[in-house]
């Protein structure tokens, strides 16, 4: 579509002549443009950054008993303490 686009705007409007309306939809062009190269850039950057976590994390150690229940009589308190 982009290109469509601007094959039809390099048609109807050359260069040193064109109107304020199609050089604001120039303008738009190359702005959005501008966007989604850095948001390409972006996307790119958190996918290696995923991978390498991944990779390079390895797995953690999961005990079996990580919470515990326990009661203290000193305070009045029953509860349940650990990794949730």
């Amino acid at each position: 579509m982009a290109s469509s686009d601007f094959d039809e705007l390099s048609r109807v409007c050359p260069r040193p002549a064109c109107t304020a309306e199609r050089v604001r939809q120039i303008n738009d062009g190359e702005q959005l443009t501008t966007m989604a190269n850095v948001t390409l850039g972006v996307g790119a950057a958190a996918l290696v950054a995923g991978v390498v976590m991944i990779a390079v994390g390895g797995r953690r150690a999961v005990s079996e008993r990580a919470t515990q229940a326990y009661v203290d009589p000193t305070l009045g308190t029953v509860g349940v303490r650990g990794a949730f």
